[in-house]
């Protein structure tokens, strides 16, 4: 990290340095979710083509696209940090959140809702 960040940081008073840990989770967890799982990418992640149109579904229920240049299908998901995941974006945003707490993954198992 870059230590000017460090040092204005540690010049802050009590208040400052927890709205400033309240924007970071909000921005870890917005980060996490996917801000573009609701709407459509804006460019193919393969090929960079601004021409694609909607496929159907997956199987989670999000919408898949088809690039009209180089015939690949994608979600917003594809490329993402939860491309491959099989918890759901809220699931991951769950034990961020519960990191950022200070709980261990043990305890936020336990106790944030998680799928089977």
């Amino acid at each position: 990290m870059d230590p000017m960040i460090l040092q204005q940081i540690e010049k802050m008073g009590i208040s400052e340095k927890r709205e400033l840990l309240e924007r970071l989770k909000a921005l870890i967890a917005k980060k996490m979710a996917g801000s573009a799982l609701a709407g459509a990418p804006k460019r193919c992640p393969r090929c960079k083509s601004l021409s694609f149109y909607c496929k159907g579904h997956d199987a989670c229920g999000l919408k898949r696209w088809k690039c009209c240049s180089c015939g690949r299908t994608f979600s917003a998901r594809t490329r993402s940090v939860l491309a491959m995941s099989k918890p759901t974006a809220a699931t991951w945003a769950a034990y961020a959140k519960g990191t950022l707490a200070g709980m261990t993954l043990e305890e936020a198992y336990g106790k944030l809702p998680c799928e089977p």
